[in-house]
């Protein structure tokens, strides 16, 4: 495991210039210090809960962030892909969490990335949601002084997953194409039985798994929006059928810290893990996403941890290089 600790000196609630600072210096971190960052923008994204201010901030050479002024947080910040707010059409721009990018047009919601409408409830749990991560916050609210980094020992895996290495993610199947992800790594690093020869995407790219692999699990998972725990069901009929009998995927979830604490026991064992928002707000919401988590980020004040963020592999496209801010996720799927 890769661990490193940085001084910083933060405060909790910044202006705008040590602002932009501030995610100048976090990108320049979680790229390792190999990449130089400029940060423009400042772009405001409205949110569900009126004790919250988003600023969009557009990185070069490349990248994004979504930064919570109200808390000095960096909610979500991705340094591979381009920011998805890019669309100049009419309408409000809202913030609902990771990958819930909205706009509001003539008094309805719609999500960016797909057109897809969003219904009253849908906007409701977004809220819910969302208060959920605010009060987590206030929990632990504090001035941060040190900045530590752990990843998963082979954690370069993720950062070289291609986008065309796990399966479509259409809507509905993050959860699927996150556990063939998980599954791909595992065939990699601890037994080549995990992924059928005949599903497995081998070549000078790396490795992964097709989208038929991608079929194939939504066979036992179902192939739309399903829970955690039916994702473990799912997932265990899935290894019974290729003859393992043990490991046994399992499921933390309700509360932010028990994941958290499940993930960084996984990432010192060298373990991923799906990580998702909520199931307690409407588990088959569009908005409840589940990603891949390989590290994390933690501030820290003394021995008290002040904010964290996951460092995960989208499962979208070929977003595999950025953050996740913690409290957004409530629900751990992993193998053990």
């Amino acid at each position: 495991m890769l661990a490193e600790s940085r001084a910083s000196k933060q405060t909790a609630i910044r202006t705008e210039e040590a602002a932009q600072e501030y995610v100048q210096q976090y990108a320049r971190e979680i790229s390792a210090g190999k990449t130089e960052y400029s940060v423009t923008g400042g772009q405001r994204l409205e949110s569900f809960s009126d004790k919250k201010s988003y600023v969009l901030y557009t990185l070069s050479p490349s990248g994004y962030a979504v930064y919570d002024a109200a808390s000095g947080v960096v909610e979500e910040m991705m340094l591979d892909c381009e920011n998805p707010y890019t669309d100049s059409r009419k309408g409000e721009l809202y913030y609902g969490g990771p990958m819930n990018y909205i706009r509001k047009v003539d008094g309805k919601y719609f999500m960016i990335m797909d057109g897809t409408r969003l219904s009253k409830s849908d906007v409701e749990k977004i809220s819910e949601i969302e208060t959920a991560a605010l009060e987590q916050r206030e929990a632990v609210k504090g001035v941060p002084t040190t900045t530590q980094y752990c990843y998963m020992s082979s954690s370069n895996y993720f950062t070289a997953l291609l986008g065309n290495k796990f399966g479509t993610n259409t809507n509905g199947t993050c959860v699927q194409v996150a556990s063939a992800i998980m599954l791909s790594f595992y065939d990699r690093y601890v037994n080549g039985q995990f992924v059928p020869a005949a599903y497995e995407d081998i070549d000078s790219t790396g490795c992964g798994t097709t989208e038929d692999f991608h079929l194939l699990l939504q066979s036992f998972m179902g192939t739309g929006p399903c829970t955690f725990s039916g994702a473990a069901s799912g997932l265990n009929s899935y290894l019974a059928s290729i003859y393992f009998s043990e490991p046994t995927v399992r499921v933390k979830d309700g509360k932010h810290n028990i994941v958290f604490d499940k993930v960084s026991e996984n990432v010192s064992r060298n373990k991923p893990t799906v990580i998702g928002m909520s199931k307690d707000y409407n588990p088959s919401c569009t908005m409840n996403h589940a990603v891949v988590a390989y590290g994390y980020r933690t501030e820290m004040n003394g021995g008290a941890m002040v904010s964290a963020a996951y460092f995960v592999h989208t499962g979208w496209k070929s977003q595999k290089l950025g953050t996740f801010a913690w409290d957004w996720f409530s629900d751990a799927l992993y193998i053990g």
